[in-house]
């Protein structure tokens, strides 16, 4: 069990390496969604004509069932994310300044998702550090 009795939040890994001009259409999700720009620019249009700029480094946050199209603007790698068990009232673009325990992080991901781990704070920063 997670905080206050709830389910723990589970991650769903995906990447993708945008193409210059790449767009996926408008859509939604039924989690919680964490793109990770990784190299190049990305964009991400919401419902209402507000538009997100992002770089490398910056991190794209879309809570669950909030519209948007996204793509690479130049020719791109992106980490897509779904997370379940939180969520956020709205979208937001964090600029991280390419942290790099935050890149490692997102690095460290697909083996996480592998391994089933649900708990995104404790067992993930063992991870990081390697002291598991």
């Amino acid at each position: 069990m997670g905080i206050d009795g709830k389910t723990d939040p589970t991650i769903d890994f995906y990447s993708a390496f945008g193409v210059s001009d790449k767009k996926i259409p408008m859509h939604t999700h039924d989690r919680l969604e964490l793109v990770l720009v990784k190299k190049g620019f990305f964009t991400a249009q919401l419902t209402g004509n507000r538009t997100l700029c992002g770089e490398r480094g910056d991190v794209f946050i879309f809570p669950s069932g909030v519209e948007h199209d996204q793509g690479a603007v130049v020719d791109g790698a992106n980490v897509f994310v779904l997370v379940s068990g939180i969520n956020v009232p709205l979208p937001m673009l964090i600029h991280t300044g390419s942290d790099p325990l935050l890149m490692q992080w997102f690095d460290q991901l697909p083996q996480l998702s592998r391994e089933k781990t649900t708990d995104l704070t404790k067992n993930t920063f063992s991870k990081l550090s390697g002291s598991d």
